[in-house]
């Protein structure tokens, strides 16, 4: 997952070495991100699988596996996000 695991994972994220308050701040600074990116990211998915219904390329394939990890991994981080919210 990258450089910042935790990101995407709650009980990495419960773990960090940091106060509750600063984890709470980091939470919820996650989860708005997440969500803004996850509807960017749906957005954008939607938009290729209309593509492909008229047009189909290697091209637009690839960008709909793009897409569909995005969206897979921005809604573990959101999960993460709001499970810490809920019980740090």
């Amino acid at each position: 997952m990258g450089q910042n695991p935790w990101r995407y994972d709650k009980d990495l994220f419960m773990a960090l070495p940091i106060s509750k308050e600063e984890k709470l701040k980091r939470a919820r600074f996650e989860a708005e991100s997440a969500k803004k990116q996850l509807g960017l990211y749906l957005y954008n998915y939607q938009a290729y699988e209309q593509l492909g219904k008229t047009v189909w390329s290697s091209y637009t394939a690839m960008n709909l596996r793009l897409y569909k990890n995005l969206i897979s991994q921005m809604r573990s981080r959101l999960e993460a996000a709001e499970y810490v919210i809920k019980n740090a």
